[in-house]
Order: structure tokens, then sequence, then C-alpha cells
């Protein structure tokens, strides 16, 4: 009799053991959205740079607002060629820049990666339809896909229009059968497609603050006469702004071409545009945080951080300080909600003009 209590006591510890621990917080992290807004250098010399950094993090229990949390005493800078002392921390609202129109030109690989082929749905579909759904009745939008096909780029719908209702089937219809990948995919027409939206955006959108919005895989571009430097000269003297969301996903799948991303921080920088990272071994949906702020962004009036840097060199390695540098680093901030942490990496570009 004794022994089987002790076997029904047992198993009721088996039980209620699990029951006591402390809540294991996994949604943590899509309870945040993280991205660099702009970066400028503000002053430099032979063996320092004073950079400006201005960041969001977003918080879903502030309703997709700016955090409460402690981020100041939670933020490090990590770049193989440069080493980073904050030296100020504040919050400010981004310039207003009014309504906007923003074309979205959409990687076809970057949503085949993004496709949850367990549980069939499209996690960028849901970013866009938000997006859209929250552009409000002023703003207008244009959506497009490119890929490996003469021409490269599809835009779909009506093209430009204020009604998100236009869009949203459409969307969906498009965007929810992709095929799984097998294998690598090729390299993408990168630098035509944004050539081709460009003059597209310049010819038929009458609003100032006109955004292209690139959605894109990482994987690598096709080289051809379009040069990354015709396209940032082009975008800046056209007045478009224009963003990346880069992916980090798809690793067995993407080909890679680190030697050339480049591009996307000094579009951001010299058009007043940003660059955001998703798919950092992060659920995914932290990008629906992000969706529905995407348009305030845009508009400007944005309460964000504003961080300054004291830059210097980590090696014999890093380039001299002078017009033409350029390296890459990452912003780090680390959030605590309960038992649960997580680092998340914003990337930044530093560039001397």
């Amino acid at each position: 009799m004794k022994s089987g209590s002790c076997k029904y006591i047992y198993i009721l510890l088996l039980v209620f053991i699990p029951a006591c621990k402390p809540a294991q917080t996994q949604w943590i992290p899509s309870a945040f959205s993280c991205g660099v807004l702009s970066t400028q250098v503000e002053a430099y010399s032979n063996k320092e740079i004073t950079l400006k950094i201005r960041f969001f993090v977003l918080d879903k229990e502030e309703s997709d607002q700016l955090t409460k949390r402690d981020v100041e005493n939670n933020l490090s800078l990590y770049s193989s060629d440069v080493d980073g002392v904050l030296t100020d921390f504040k919050e400010v609202n981004t310039s207003a820049a009014g309504m906007y129109s923003c074309t979205v030109l959409l990687d076809d690989v970057y949503n085949i990666i993004n496709f949850d082929y367990f549980r069939n749905y499209s996690s960028t579909e849901i970013f866009l339809r938000k997006f859209f759904k929250n552009m409000g009745e002023k703003n207008s939008v244009r959506f497009s896909i490119f890929k490996n096909q003469n021409p490269p780029v599809t835009i779909y719908g009506k093209g430009v229009t204020n009604n998100a209702r236009e869009m949203d089937l459409l969307l969906a219809d498009l965007l929810n059968n992709p095929v799984e990948p097998a294998s690598k995919f090729h390299p993408l027409p990168l630098l035509q497609s944004i050539d081709a939206l460009l003059d597209t955006i310049n010819s038929s959108a009458s609003w100032n603050n006109r955004n292209l919005l690139l959605v894109y895989s990482r994987n690598s571009f096709i080289k051809t006469g379009v040069t990354k430097e015709s396209i940032i000269v082009k975008a800046k003297n056209l007045g478009i702004k224009v963003s990346t969301i880069i992916d980090y996903g798809g690793e067995y799948h993407i080909d890679y071409d680190l030697s050339n991303e480049d591009i996307f921080y000094k579009l951001a920088y010299e058009t007043g545009g940003f660059v955001y990272k998703n798919n950092d071994a992060l659920s995914g949906e932290e990008i629906y945080i992000l969706s529905s702020q995407l348009g305030n962004i845009f508009e400007g009036n944005f309460k964000c951080y504003e961080t300054t840097w004291k830059i210097t060199p980590s090696g014999s390695w890093t380039n001299a300080f002078q017009p033409g540098f350029f390296t890459q680093g990452d912003i780090e901030v680390e959030l605590q909600t309960g038992y649960d942490k997580k680092a998340f990496n914003l990337p930044f570009g530093i560039i001397i003009k």
C-alpha cells in the first residue's frame, strides 16, 4: 500500500513540477521589432569618427510603439573593422515628411524562403497586407515582384493605388503557392529591376515623399551594364528614398555575395532610406510589428532613439578614416522579459563621403 502511494505521489510531482517552472517565454523574438533608421558621420579624423545612429525598438506590449524597457544600458556595437563607445543616448523624433507613395519591389526568392511549408502560410503576405491596410487613405502604394525573366519586373494590380482592398486578395493569391526550394537559387536581376522601378516611380508618382521599398532575400545578383554606382546616383538625383528589408535566412539555398551588400547601406545613406534585417533565427513574426509602423516611418515625425558613438579602428587592418571609407557593423540590443533574454542585432553601415 505504501509503495502504491509513493508511486501516486511521484506521478503527481511529475505533473506539478513543470507547472511550477518559470514560463518559457518563447514569444520574446516576436514581441519586438528593432531596426536602424539612419547613420551619419558627424565628424572624423584619421583615428576617430563621431557617428550618430538612429534606431527603434518597437514593443508589442506597448501597442507596437517604442519600448519602455531599458535600452541605453543594454547596447553594444560590433564590427570587424572598428570599435565603438556610446557617448550619448536620447529619444528624438524624425523630421516630418508628409504623405508618401511607396513602391514595393519584392524579390521572389524572399517569399519562397520565408514561406512556412509545414503550416502553409506566407509571412511575406501577412506583412505586406498589414502594411497596405495601415497606410491610410492619403498615401499610395504600388506592388511589384522581380525574378529571373525578361523583363524582370512585373507590376500587379492597377499600379499606384490608395485603396488597400484592391491589393488584399491579389497579395494572398500571388504569395501563397511557392514551390519549396531544392537547390541554390540563381543570381537575380536586382540592379536592372531597381533601375526600371526608379523610372516608373519618377514618371507616375506626384508625391514629394516618394519611396522604393526593396524586400530582398540577400541572394547574389547579376552583374550587367547597370552598376551599383549608377543606381545610387539615379535614386539620389530623382529624390526617391530607397529602403531595404533584408532576409538573413535560407542559408542552404541562398547564394550569398557579401562583397556587394554595401549597395543597400549606400542607397539608404544617400537617399534617406533605411536598412532592416529580419529572420535572424527568430520567429519571423517581428516583421509584423514593423508593418504596423512602416507608414509612420515613411511619414516622419517618428519617435526613435538617437545614439552618438566614438568610433576607433579595431586594428592595423582597418582602412583609413577618409572619404570613401565604408564598413558594416551591428548594434546589439539585449532585451529581457521575465526569465527570457534575447539579443537583437541591428545592421548599419558607416560611410565617409
